[in-house]
């Protein structure tokens, strides 16, 4: 899930570089990382990782006949600072698709707890269109996370016009429904 869902995406400013090194470096990582979780998951659907397998390295390969994957020692700090942006970014998506926002508009946000450094900020960028500011003194919506929040500026998400009409004609719908509901119940 992470691979697919997240490390993908990571990776495409990479693959669309100029920098050719950059590209080769990205590309080998992609292909060794699939090629691990396809050794891992063989046991389980092997006519599924053996066709994904031979499309990769040629029909004259097997699976079968590779050794398992080996342990990699990554930093634990990298690797906890990249939990904390896929969290920042799944707020981000949850706020977007809870409040009907385009994934091409620009949000601005705080985030409590966790300081980002250019990297980490060009990845959520990329990932979200969010950029991070370092305070406001407008009206906010919090997402609590592990480390902390993740701070939104209210007017961005919430057009309070539009919500206040919306709310209004359910309020109007509901009391119709009120009364019809009455008028049935009184009636012998």
């Amino acid at each position: 899930d992470d691979f697919c869902s997240m490390y993908i995406e990571f990776t495409k400013s990479a693959l669309n570089s100029d920098n050719i090194n950059t590209k080769h470096q990205t590309l080998n990582t992609l292909i060794y990382v699939l090629q691990s979780i396809l050794k891992l998951l063989h046991p389980f659907i092997p006519f599924v990782t053996e066709e994904i397998y031979q499309a990769i390295n040629g029909k004259d390969t097997t699976i079968m006949k590779e050794s398992w994957p080996e342990i990699i020692k990554v930093d634990a700090n990298k690797a906890n600072d990249i939990d904390k942006v896929i969290e920042i970014i799944k707020a981000t998506r949850e706020i977007r698709t809870e409040n009907n926002i385009k994934p091409s508009l620009e949000l601005h946000t705080l985030i409590d707890g966790f300081k980002l450094n250019d990297s980490l900020n060009s990845i959520i960028y990329r990932m979200c269109k969010l950029i991070v500011i370092e305070s406001t003194n407008e009206e906010t919506i919090v997402r609590p996370t592990s480390f902390g929040k993740v701070i939104y500026i209210m007017n961005e998400i919430v057009d309070k016009k539009a919500e206040l009409e919306k709310i209004n004609k359910e309020l109007a719908r509901l009391e119709s429904e009120i009364s019809r509901s009455n008028n049935m119940l009184s009636n012998e």
